[in-house]
C-alpha cells in the first residue's frame, strides 16, 4: 500500500517514504517469518547510502536515504548491499528487437575487476 501512498506526496517526500517504508517491510517480514531476505531492487535502494544523490541533469538532483541504509542501521554488518553487471549481450527491446551490447574496452574492463 505504502508504494501507492507514496505518489500522493512531493516528489521530494515520495523519495524519503518510498525507500524508509521498503525497508520497514523488510524488517518486518524478518521479524516475523526470521528467514534470510534477498532484496532485489535497483542499486541506488539496496546501497548503504544514508546521503544518496541522485543527479540526470536537466531534472533537479534526487536526494534521499535508501532502504539499504535503513537496512544497514538496523542489521549493521550483517546487511550487504551486492552490486552487479554483465560483460556483454543483447538488449531486448520489443518483441522480436534486440540490440547487441559489446564487451567493454580493455581499460574499461580492468577497471571493473578492480572494484
Amino acid at each position: 500500500m505504502s508504494f501507492y501512498e507514496h505518489y500522493d506526496l512531493s516528489d521530494a517526500d515520495a523519495l524519503v517514504y518510498r525507500d524508509a517504508r521498503a525497508a520497514d517491510n523488510l524488517k518486518w517480514w524478518h521479524k516475523r517469518s526470521g528467514d534470510r531476505i534477498a532484496y532485489w531492487a535497483a542499486t541506488p535502494h539496496t546501497a548503504n547510502a544514508p546521503e544518496l544523490r541522485i543527479a540526470i541533469p536537466p531534472a533537479p538532483d534526487m536526494s534521499f536515504p535508501s532502504a539499504g541504509s535503513y537496512l544497514r542501521h538496523w542489521y549493521g554488518e550483517r546487511y550487504v548491499s551486492i552490486g552487479f553487471t554483465f560483460d556483454h549481450g543483447d538488449v531486448g527491446l520489443e518483441p522480436g528487437e534486440a540490440i547487441p551490447l559489446p564487451p567493454p574496452a580493455p581499460a574499461v574492463r580492468a577497471t571493473v575487476r578492480q572494484c
